[in-house]
Protein backbone atom coordinates (compact mmCIF):
# COMPACT_ATOMS: atom_id res chain seq x y z
CA UNK A 1 0.00 0.00 0.00
CA UNK A 2 1.45 3.43 -0.70
CA UNK A 3 2.34 6.05 1.84
CA UNK A 4 -0.63 8.58 2.42
CA UNK A 5 -0.03 11.87 0.29
CA UNK A 6 1.98 14.47 2.23
CA UNK A 7 0.72 18.36 1.64
CA UNK A 8 2.64 20.93 2.00
CA UNK A 9 0.84 24.50 2.62
CA UNK A 10 2.68 27.92 2.08
CA UNK A 11 0.71 31.18 3.25
CA UNK A 12 2.70 34.33 2.26
CA UNK A 13 0.73 37.75 3.72
CA UNK A 14 1.68 40.77 3.76
CA UNK A 15 2.81 40.83 7.44
CA UNK A 16 3.13 36.78 8.15
CA UNK A 17 4.37 33.34 6.97
CA UNK A 18 2.56 30.07 7.83
CA UNK A 19 4.04 26.62 6.45
CA UNK A 20 1.68 23.86 7.04
CA UNK A 21 2.48 20.26 6.61
CA UNK A 22 -0.65 17.98 5.95
CA UNK A 23 -1.36 14.36 5.34
CA UNK A 24 -4.16 12.78 3.09
CA UNK A 25 -6.35 10.40 4.68
CA UNK A 26 -7.52 7.25 2.81
CA UNK A 27 -11.33 8.04 2.97
CA UNK A 28 -10.59 12.18 2.39
CA UNK A 29 -9.95 14.63 4.82
CA UNK A 30 -6.71 16.16 5.54
CA UNK A 31 -5.09 15.81 9.24
CA UNK A 32 -2.04 18.41 10.05
CA UNK A 33 1.14 16.88 11.09
CA UNK A 34 2.93 20.11 11.19
CA UNK A 35 3.20 24.23 11.29
CA UNK A 36 5.64 27.00 11.58
CA UNK A 37 4.72 31.00 12.09
CA UNK A 38 6.64 33.57 11.34
CA UNK A 39 6.34 37.07 11.35
CA UNK A 40 8.26 39.70 9.30
CA UNK A 41 8.74 43.03 9.26
CA UNK A 42 6.18 45.50 7.82
CA UNK A 43 8.41 48.41 7.66
CA UNK A 44 8.12 50.65 4.17
CA UNK A 45 10.98 52.00 4.91
CA UNK A 46 12.47 48.28 4.85
CA UNK A 47 10.88 47.34 1.81
CA UNK A 48 14.05 46.65 -0.39
CA UNK A 49 14.87 43.72 2.39
CA UNK A 50 11.47 41.88 2.10
CA UNK A 51 12.64 39.44 -0.21
CA UNK A 52 15.71 38.46 2.01
CA UNK A 53 13.28 38.19 5.43
CA UNK A 54 10.75 35.98 3.43
CA UNK A 55 13.48 33.62 1.93
CA UNK A 56 15.31 33.67 4.94
CA UNK A 57 12.25 33.09 7.21
CA UNK A 58 10.76 29.84 4.60
CA UNK A 59 14.02 28.31 4.38
CA UNK A 60 14.13 28.19 8.30
CA UNK A 61 10.63 26.64 9.19
CA UNK A 62 11.67 23.97 5.92
CA UNK A 63 14.66 23.30 7.89
CA UNK A 64 12.41 23.05 10.99
CA UNK A 65 10.06 20.69 9.70
CA UNK A 66 12.44 18.18 7.67
CA UNK A 67 11.01 19.20 3.85
CA UNK A 68 13.85 19.25 1.97
CA UNK A 69 12.12 19.56 -1.78
CA UNK A 70 8.48 18.77 -2.27
CA UNK A 71 4.97 20.50 -4.60
CA UNK A 72 3.36 23.19 -2.56
CA UNK A 73 0.35 24.95 -2.45
CA UNK A 74 0.27 28.17 -1.47
CA UNK A 75 -1.55 31.65 -0.82
CA UNK A 76 -0.50 35.14 -1.18
CA UNK A 77 -2.70 37.60 0.60
CA UNK A 78 -3.99 41.05 -1.02
CA UNK A 79 -6.51 43.06 -0.45
CA UNK A 80 -8.87 41.35 -2.71
CA UNK A 81 -7.79 37.90 -1.63
CA UNK A 82 -10.48 35.54 1.15
CA UNK A 83 -8.52 33.25 3.06
CA UNK A 84 -9.89 30.64 4.96
CA UNK A 85 -7.51 29.47 7.89
CA UNK A 86 -7.29 25.79 8.38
Amino acid sequence: MPAPARLISLNIGSQTIGLGKFRAQPRGGLVLLDYRFREILADPAHEGTRPEQISAALREMLNELGIKSSRVNYAVGAQSAFLRFV
